[in-house]
C-alpha cells in the first residue's frame, strides 16, 4: 500500500503493515497508523481468556469498541461491561486494563 494515496484499504483479518502482533491471548492488527502518532487504530482479536494488565498511556487517549463478545475495561476507578456495540473512551494519563471470559474481537 502506497503512503501517497488519499484513501487506503486494509481488509477483514489483516494488518496495515502486513505483519503480525499479539499480547499473547489475542492477536493485534494495526488498521489506522496516522502520521505523527496523531491516531492508532488497532484490531484486538483475542483467542483465549484475559487481556493487557493495567497500564498507562501518557499523551494518548483510548476508544474501545466492541465486535464480538463481552469485555471487561477499568478506566480509571471505574469498570465496565462492554457488549457488542458499546463503546468506552478513556482519557490520557488514566490507568486502562481490559479482559475478556471469552473470545472475540474488538477495535482499541
Amino acid at each position: 500500500m502506497s503512503g501517497d494515496s488519499t484513501a487506503f484499504l486494509v481488509p477483514a483479518g489483516e494488518d496495515r503493515l502486513g505483519e503480525r502482533h499479539g499480547l499473547g491471548v489475542s492477536t493485534i492488527d494495526f488498521k489506522v497508523i496516522a502520521p505523527g502518532g496523531g491516531l492508532l487504530a488497532l484490531e484486538n482479536t483475542f483467542h483465549a481468556k484475559g487481556g493487557p494488565s493495567r497500564h498507562l498511556h501518557l499523551e494518548q487517549d483510548e476508544w474501545f469498541y466492541v465486535l464480538e463478545s463481552e469485555f471487561i475495561i477499568e478506566v480509571g476507578d471505574d469498570r465496565h461491561a462492554l457488549r457488542p456495540g458499546i463503546q468506552c473512551w478513556g482519557r490520557a494519563a488514566c490507568r486502562t486494563c481490559g479482559r475478556t471470559s471469552a473470545t472475540g474481537a474488538g477495535v482499541s
